[in-house]
């Protein structure tokens, strides 16, 4: 379960941080809110998606967390870190 998530330097949003409690979480808002942005941003910090900002973190059960920053992707499970490279393409959408 997802505990926390900060995210900064976002398409839309300069820094967000979301603490979540047990059970059903739900992000509602008018169209161009920003519901998928942060969901988008949540996806590209376990590298399922392309990320759009500077850095993001996303925070598990049991001290495990997943950190992107700057195209590089680093993970820390249960004390042991691992850092991977990610190439990030930004495409031009008319």
């Amino acid at each position: 379960m997802i505990k926390e998530f900060y995210l900064e330097n976002n398409l839309s949003f300069k820094r967000v941080g979301l603490c979540f409690k047990n059970g059903l979480v739900l992000f509602t808002g008018g169209s161009g809110a920003g519901k998928s942005v942060l969901l988008n941003a949540m996806l590209s910090t376990i590298a399922q998606k392309t990320l759009y900002s500077e850095s993001s973190e996303l925070i598990l059960e049991k001290k495990s967390f997943m950190q992107t920053k700057k195209g590089r992707v680093k993970f820390l499970i249960d004390g042991k870190t691992t850092t991977k490279k990610m190439s990030l393409k930004l495409e031009k959408v008319l």
